[in-house]
């Protein structure tokens, strides 16, 4: 009995596996493939072109779509033209088409226009599915797309741009400080009106502009003499005048009064006289 329940079991699973290998080998034809082709740096915020295209085997397939899945820092826009005109963002919607018919051996091109807002590394996948059998995958594919930012630093009215991935800090970029004539360098800031400063060490991961911030330099106290005991010589009037010029004129004479010796002298004979007209007014009165 128990043999019997083994095999039946065993049974099972065999016929299992024979039914899920037709739909494994189904789920991917080795004639389709897809790709998605852009050129150059892919930067946060600005609108990128691409072209998904889709490589067709021989096998014919009535009604397929493909599925879109984008996983990521931030939701891109994957904005996409259908037959009609219109634009659709398959970002958004998860897929494209509805029931179209693929074979034959050609190749179909999709213009792209993606636009990520924020740096880092995304994943698209695109799978082309089979609708008239429960969506079965007939293709698939992975993209990894790198999205960097741009750094701009704006020196005295000009302005210079780097390209960065995302995480990259100013501080490893060794960047030398910039110079200006008459001017010293006062670091960088986030504002042209040099409120915030900018923080060197932070990890970059959407576009920046710093603002590279001078102040004028002070006027620069002139160097004492290496020895100095030394006086400086004076220079000699006479041998530096130069012919032709008129010598200082001569002082003129002070007619003043001085006072002085002689002064004193007139002061005293003047007190003698007044004494002795004094004394005889006096006896003169007496008598």
């Amino acid at each position: 009995m128990k043999n019997t329940i083994k095999i039946l079991f065993f049974a099972v699973l065999v016929l299992v596996a024979i039914l899920a290998i037709p739909s494994f080998c189904k789920a991917v034809d080795a004639d389709y493939s897809m790709d998605l082709q852009y050129d150059g740096n892919v930067v946060a915020g600005e609108e990128k072109n691409a072209n998904a295209i889709l490589n067709m085997g021989q096998t014919v397939y009535n009604k397929v779509k493909i599925t879109v899945k984008v996983s990521g820092p931030a939701t891109p826009t994957l904005l996409a033209t259908d037959s009609l005109g219109t634009e659709i963002d398959i970002a958004q919607t998860g897929q494209w088409g509805n029931g179209f018919m693929v074979g034959g051996g050609s190749s179909n091109v999709t213009a792209i226009r993606a636009t990520f807002p924020k740096a880092g590394t995304y994943t698209i996948t695109l799978s082309l599915v089979d609708m008239d059998n429960n969506d079965d995958i007939i293709t698939t594919k992975d993209f990894t797309i790198e999205v960097g930012l741009n750094l701009t630093m704006s020196i005295d009215g000009k302005t210079e741009t780097k390209y960065l991935t995302a995480g990259t800090t100013f501080e490893s970029l060794n960047v030398e400080d910039p110079t200006k004539d008459g001017y010293t360098f006062a670091g960088w800031y986030t504002d042209a009106e040099f409120t915030t400063p900018f923080d060197e060490t932070m990890a970059l991961d959407e576009n920046t502009t710093i603002y590279a911030k001078f102040e004028e330099k002070t006027a620069t106290v002139p160097e004492e003499p290496e020895n100095p005991s030394e006086e400086p010589e004076t220079p000699n009037d006479d041998n530096n005048q130069t012919e032709g010029e008129n010598k200082p004129a001569e002082e003129e004479k002070d007619d003043t009064p001085k006072t002085g010796v002689s002064s004193y002298v007139g002061i005293a004979g003047a007190i003698a006289i007044i004494s002795l007209a004094t004394i005889m007014y006096i006896k003169k009165k007496n008598a």
